[in-house]
């Protein structure tokens, strides 16, 4: 009897010390859907650095400091128009229940001051051949550079006598005014001064006269601001225009 092959005990003592193998890699397939690569990032324009940035706060700096002072005018423009309004209002309840008329004084200080001195026209003179209105004094003063630059040409003239000799041509001159456009009048007739308005320049012929409602005006206006009426200065003897103009009837 045939004897059976025992199993090897070596054989199994090696089987189980085969070792593990290590853990491999694991790869992952994906389909070909996952191969496509991402989309490119977009890639704007670099952006500003720091001194670009410090620029544009210092515009903005500016341009609020420019609209501050706009702001601060315009509040002051308000301001005054407001005070306008309020002097207005006041001046109107004042004028209830009376005829009075309320003037501000700076609405007609240009009027009644006289154009040579800015000062106010006391002793108002009009010159009759434009109508302007001067005061006495501006008007002496004016009219006396103009004579004494014509006495050093005309050192024998008489303004109370300019035409010695010619009495009765100028008697008939005034009876016969045509006959003073005669070419030869003027060649005949001694040189005058030739006096002009202050402002407009034109040629005065006459004695200026006394404006007695612009003196009127003046006296009372200066009295409603001062509160007493302005001081008249002394009237000279004679005509203030004895020395520039012929005395009438000569």
């Amino acid at each position: 009897m045939p004897l059976r092959q025992q199993p090897s005990i070596t054989s199994k003592k090696a089987k189980a010390k085969t070792p593990i193998p290590a853990a491999q890699e694991v790869i992952e397939i994906s389909s070909d859907e996952d191969d496509t690569p991402p989309p490119p990032r977009k890639v704007g324009p670099p952006g500003p650095n720091t001194s670009d940035l410090r620029k544009e706060v210092r515009k903005l700096k500016d341009a609020n400091s420019t609209y501050q002072f706009q702001l601060s005018s315009l509040q002051k423009e308000l301001d005054i128009q407001t005070e306008k309004t309020r002097l207005l209002e006041i001046q109107k309840h004042a004028m209830r229940g009376n005829n009075k008329v309320v003037l501000d004084f700076s609405e007609i200080e240009d009027t009644i001051s006289c154009n040579i001195c800015s000062h106010a026209m006391v002793v108002p003179y009009i010159l009759p051949g434009c109508g302007h209105t001067f005061c006495q004094k501006c008007l002496c003063e004016w009219f006396d550079t103009t004579l004494r630059n014509f006495l050093i040409a005309h050192p024998h003239y008489n303004p109370n006598n300019p035409m010695p000799g010619f009495t009765n041509l100028a008697a008939y001159i005034l009876n016969n005014p045509a006959f003073a456009n005669h070419p030869g009048l003027a060649n005949r007739l001694p040189a005058q001064p030739q006096y002009t308005c202050p402002e407009c320049r034109v040629s005065v012929k006459t004695r200026p006269v006394e404006n007695f409602a612009m003196k009127e005006f003046v006296r009372m206006t200066v009295e409603a601001k001062d509160g007493h009426p302005p001081p008249t200065p002394p009237r000279p003897r004679g005509s203030p225009w004895d020395g520039f103009f012929p005395q009438e009837g000569t």
